[in-house]
């Protein structure tokens, strides 16, 4: 019985991290960046004008394919209008959730993926009392089920292109948005999509504000941040190949302005990457730290990658994961990447023996 539950903690636990931290799409397709109204996002693009807002989301693998949006009158003709809603927004990450916590438009949520993944107290609570719906999956839910919740807009990660309902929750007159924030460069550009959410619920000043606090806080750790040279190792094995982020991605800008070495901080890609495990074997005898496996146990890790008890990291290294909370993680690291930042120096900081950690903590 002890097994069986140690096998579904770890497998529920594992994809978590394949489909959020690493962003696992098989990206063999050059991206060009798209021009972009905003600093740090590269597929998110938002202009201001006398008639209204016009939102434009790029598609990072078909920069051709764009999904526009007006808010106002007399928009494009290719746009779909969409009128601000305090209510009847489905969101299905978690990452999106956290964003409309920070606006204080919690309210605003008629539905979420799975309440199981859903951190934010107010949100549980409203499922709970049938004020929001929890659909199950993501790729897999029903139209029925969201036009019960009576949403009017449903926000998505698209980690496999489009909704596989996409065309029927039309019919219905339900607009969806694609998110792209996974497939940002940097985590600034992640944590740009705040504004995205700031326009759909009439809260874009507040949403400018934090911001630009966001950023504020982001720059001063990062200043903060001494170059490590102790090899680290990123990720963990899922089936025959090794997830992790791909030298291109936000999560890799983390990792470089934390000041990790981070062993595939080359790659190229902004998504993640798919490795052989021989190809990882090959650099682990320099190997001394291990980030992000994905469990927060080494009984976890091993039941599902066995193979890791033969790591020199595994026995004379460290290995930090900030599994103990994942919802709360998924929720709030976007918006918080100061803290994420954070953790990381001090987790590199050899000579800090009270590392004072936000999210992570070290995997025994």
């Amino acid at each position: 019985m002890k097994r069986n539950s140690i096998n579904t903690a770890m497998k529920l636990i594992f994809l978590l991290c394949l489909f959020g931290l690493f962003a696992c799409s098989s990206e063999t397709k050059k991206t060009v960046e798209p021009k972009s109204k905003l600093a740090y996002s590269r597929w998110l693009s938002i202009t201001e004008s006398e008639n209204g807002v016009l939102i434009s989301i790029t598609n990072p693998d078909n920069i051709t394919e764009k999904s526009e949006y007006f808010i106002g009158g007399n928009g494009p003709a290719n746009a779909t209008t969409i009128s601000i809603k305090h209510h009847g927004l489905a969101v299905l990450s978690s990452t999106h959730v956290g964003m409309l916590g920070l606006l204080n438009e919690i309210d605003a949520i008629s539905a979420v993926a799975d309440k199981k993944f859903c951190y934010n107290k107010e949100l549980n609570d409203r499922i709970n009392n049938g004020k929001v719906v929890s659909l199950g999956q993501e790729t897999d839910f029903s139209a029925e089920m969201l036009l019960n919740s009576n949403s009017k807009l449903v926000v998505y990660s698209a980690f496999s292109g489009k909704l596989a309902i996409d065309n029927k929750l039309k019919k219905l007159g339900i607009i969806t948005i694609p998110n792209f924030d996974w497939r940002e460069t940097h985590p600034l550009g992640k944590a740009q999509w705040l504004l995205l959410f700031g326009y759909l619920t009439g809260k874009q000043d507040l949403a400018k504000k934090e911001f630009a606090a966001i950023v504020k806080r982001y720059n001063e750790v990062k200043s903060q941040s001494k170059k490590s040279n102790v090899p680290t190792l990123v990720g963990n094995l899922a089936g025959d190949f090794w997830y992790a982020p791909a030298g291109g991605s936000y999560n890799a800008t983390l990792l470089k302005d934390a000041g990790v070495n981070y062993i595939f901080k080359e790659s190229k890609g902004t998504g993640s990457l798919s490795l052989t495990l021989e190809s990882v074997f090959s650099q682990l005898d320099s190997v001394s730290l291990w980030l992000n496996p994905g469990f927060v146990s080494k009984e976890l890790l091993l039941a599902n990658n066995p193979k890791a008890a033969h790591f020199p990291v595994y026995s004379k290294g460290e290995i930090y994961c900030y599994a103990y909370d994942m919802n709360r993680f998924w929720e709030m690291s976007a918006i918080q990447p100061d803290l994420v930042l954070s953790d990381l120096q001090q987790i590199i900081d050899t000579f800090n023996s009270n590392k004072k950690l936000h999210f992570y903590k070290r995997v025994e």
